[in-house]
C-alpha cells in the first residue's frame, strides 16, 4: 500500500526539487515549456509537454508518478499505468482493455517516452482544465493517501476546449467517458448548448450508464462572458438557433418593407372551423369540390365524451375519381389550443405524405379518422389534397357513445355558430415579393393587408363569408438582401405558437418559438438568418420565407427584417 510520504518521495524524484507537503497540486502546464508551476513552485519535465491535434502530451514516467500511479514494464517492451497499457513495439495502445487511437495517445520525444495527460487524469479523478486554445492545461488533484482502488462501473468525464466562452460563439465539449471492462455507455447531459445567449455561469452534467443500468456523473460550470456593446437581441438575432426567443427592448423605428407584388393562386380552402365547439356528434362542413384542396379543421370537443374528427370524400358522379394525399398535419390535446395546432402545422410542413385513395360512384372514403381524444380537447387538422374528379369533402365529429356506419347518412349537419367560419376559399395561397433596401422593416400578417381576406362560400347556406386573419392560407414571402439580415416574427395580437418554412434552395422547418409560446407584444422569435447576394443575381437567389397563419393562436403577427448586428 503506497502512503502520501512515498507518492512526495516518486515526486521529489521525479522532479529533482523539493516540494512542501501539500494536500492537493493545481499544476499549469503548458505545451513547449520545460516547466510547470503550482502556485509558486517550480516544477521541471525532462523534456517539455507538446499539443498534438488538441492532446496536450507530457513525459509518461514523471506524469504517473505526479498522480501516485505505478508504471510496470511489460514484458514486450512498454509500459502499464493503472488501466492504460501502451506497447509502442506494436504500436499498440489501451484502456481498460478498449483500443486506443495509438497516435493520438503516444509520442516518442528526445527519447522520452510522452502520453496523453487526460488519459491518467481521467484514472484518478484529478480536473483538467485546457487552457490557450488547448495549448496547456490547469491540472488540479488531490493526493491520495493511499493507492486509488480499481475502477469499478462507468467513468464519466468531460471536459469543454476553453476555460470561458463569448455569448454566442460555440462551445466545444469533449466526452472523455469510458468504462474499465469495456462496456458501451450511454450518455445524458443536461444543461449542455451548442451555442449559450446569455452571460454567466451554465451548469452542464453528464451521466453515463451501461447495459447493466450502473452510472456515474460529473458536472461542470462553463462559463460565458458578454461581448461588449452587443444587447440580449442583438446576441440571438447574430448567433441564436431558429426558435429562439428574445424580446425587442425598446420601440424600434421600423417601416413597412415595399411590398412588389401579390399573387393569389394556389388550392382551394375547405375551412371548417364552424361551430368550433361541437355540443353534439354530427356533420360540421361539406363541400363539392375538384383539383388542388387545403382542409382546414379546427374544433373543440363539447359532447361531454371522448370524440374522434373525421374528413370523408363522397362521389356523386358515375366515374371513379382519385384522391391523392400530399400533406398531412392533426394534433389534439387540452384546451391549449395554441399548442395543438403548432404541432398540426408542424406535422403538415415536414415531411411529405403520400397515399392514394379511389372513390367508386355513389360511394364514401374515408380520408381521415382521428382516434379518440379526451372531452374538452382541441383537435387541430391540415391536409392537402389533389381530387381527380368532383367529390363532396365533408368533416364530421363522432362521441364516443356512437356507432357510426355511414355518417354522411346518419349523422345531422350541424348549424354554424355566430362568431366563426366555415366555407369554401378559392386560391389560398399569396406569393409576396419584398422590397427590403431600408432596414429595419416591419410587415403584417393576418391584419389584412396584403391582398385583403380570402372570400368564399358557405356550401351549406350558399352565404358569402370572409375569412379574417387568413387562418389556413400559406404565405410565400420571396426577398433577396444587399446585406446580412435577419429575420423575427413578432407575436402583435396575443398568444402565438407557429412554424415556417424558411431558405431558399433548402428550406428548413422552424417552430416558432422553439420552446414555450410568444405571449407579448414585443416578444420575437427568430426564424432565419440570410446571408447577402450579389445584387445582379438577386432575381435568381431569392430567399423565401412559407408562413401558415397557426390554428388555435392570436392574429396579427409581424415579420421583422433587421440588419445582423
Amino acid at each position: 500500500m503506497r502512503t502520501l510520504t512515498l507518492t512526495f518521495v516518486a515526486l521529489l524524484a521525479s522532479f529533482g526539487s523539493a516540494l512542501a507537503l501539500a494536500a492537493s497540486l493545481q499544476l499549469t502546464i503548458l505545451a513547449g515549456q520545460q516547466t510547470a508551476q503550482d502556485g509558486s513552485r517550480i516544477l521541471t519535465w525532462t523534456v517539455p509537454p507538446q499539443s498534438v491535434g488538441g492532446h496536450l502530451m507530457v513525459p509518461l514516467r514523471q506524469a504517473a508518478a505526479l498522480l501516485g500511479l505505478t508504471d510496470w514494464p511489460l514484458p514486450q517492451g512498454g509500459w502499464q499505468v493503472g488501466e492504460l497499457r501502451i506497447e509502442p513495439g506494436r504500436k499498440r495502445a489501451e484502456l481498460a482493455g478498449k483500443p486506443l487511437h495509438f497516435k493520438a495517445v503516444y509520442l516518442r520525444s528526445a527519447g522520452h517516452a510522452l502520453v496523453d495527460l487526460s488519459l491518467l487524469a481521467d484514472q484518478v479523478s484529478a480536473d483538467l482544465l485546457p487552457i490557450d486554445g488547448g495549448q496547456g492545461a490547469i491540472l488540479t488533484f488531490q493526493l491520495p493517501v493511499s493507492l486509488p482502488a480499481p475502477l469499478q462501473g462507468p467513468q464519466a468525464h468531460f471536459t469543454t476546449l476553453q476555460a470561458s466562452y463569448p455569448q454566442g460563439s460555440a462551445v466545444q465539449f469533449v466526452d472523455r467517458s469510458f468504462d474499465p471492462q469495456g462496456k458501451p455507455l450511454t450518455a445524458s447531459w443536461t444543461g449542455r448548448r451548442s451555442r449559450y445567449l446569455t452571460a454567466g455561469s451554465h451548469r452542464v452534467c453528464l451521466t453515463v450508464s451501461d447495459p447493466s443500468g450502473q452510472s456515474a456523473s460529473r458536472c461542470h460550470t462553463v462559463v460565458i462572458t458578454p461581448v461588449s456593446g452587443f444587447s440580449a437581441a442583438q446576441v440571438i438575432l447574430k448567433h441564436g438557433a431558429p426558435g429562439d426567443t428574445f424580446f425587442g427592448g425598446e420601440p424600434k423605428a421600423a417601416l413597412p418593407p415595399t411590398v412588389l407584388g401579390v399573387t393569389a393562386s394556389g388550392p382551394t380552402l375547405f375551412f371548417s372551423d364552424s361551430p368550433e365547439r361541437v355540443l353534439q356528434s354530427g356533420l360540421l362542413y361539406q363541400a363539392p369540390l375538384s383539383g388542388a384542396v387545403r382542409v382546414f379543421a379546427y374544433h373543440l370537443d363539447g359532447t361531454g365524451l371522448p370524440a374522434r374528427l373525421l374528413l370523408l370524400a363522397s362521389n356523386p358522379g358515375t366515374k371513379p375519381v382519385t384522391v391523392r394525399l400530399d400533406r398531412l398535419g392533426w394534433a389534439a390535446g387540452s384546451s391549449q389550443g395554441n399548442l395543438v395546432g403548432q404541432s398540426a402545422l408542424l406535422g403538415y410542413l415536414g415531411r411529405p405524405r403520400r397515399q392514394t385513395w379511389t372513390v367508386q360512384p355513389g360511394q364514401s372514403q374515408l380520408l381521415f379518422a382521428s382516434p379518440l381524444f379526451a372531452q374538452g380537447s382541441v383537435i387541430s387538422l391540415l391536409g392537402s389534397f389533389q381530387l381527380g374528379g368532383r367529390l363532396t369533402l365533408s368533416t364530421a365529429l363522432v362521441a364516443s357513445d356512437l356507432q357510426v356506419g355511414d355518417p354522411l347518412a346518419q349523422l345531422p349537419l350541424l348549424p354554424a355558430d355566430r362568431s366563426h367560419i366555415r366555407g369554401t376559399f378559392p386560391q389560398a395561397d399569396r406569393t409576396v415579393t419584398l422590397g427590403l433596401q431600408s432596414l429595419p422593416a416591419e410587415l403584417a400578417i393576418g391584419s389584412g393587408d396584403l391582398g385583403g381576406p380570402l372570400l368564399g362560400t358557405d356550401a351549406v347556406s350558399g352565404r358569402s363569408v370572409e375569412l379574417k386573419g387568413n387562418f389556413g392560407v400559406e404565405y410565400r414571402l420571396l426577398f433577396s438582401t444587399a446585406q446580412p439580415l435577419a429575420v423575427a416574427l413578432e407575436s402583435a395580437g396575443g398568444q402565438y405558437q407557429g412554424a415556417a418554412l424558411a431558405g431558399s434552395s433548402r428550406m428548413q422547418l422552424v417552430p416558432l418559438p422553439a420552446r414555450g409560446l410568444l405571449a407579448q407584444l414585443g416578444e420575437y422569435a427568430l426564424i432565419s438568418r440570410i446571408p447577402a447576394v450579389n445584387p445582379l443575381l438577386a432575381a435568381a437567389s431569392s430567399d423565401r420565407i412559407d408562413l401558415i397563419p397557426a390554428p388555435g393562436s392570436d392574429l396579427p403577427v409581424n415579420l421583422f427584417f433587421s440588419a445582423l448586428p
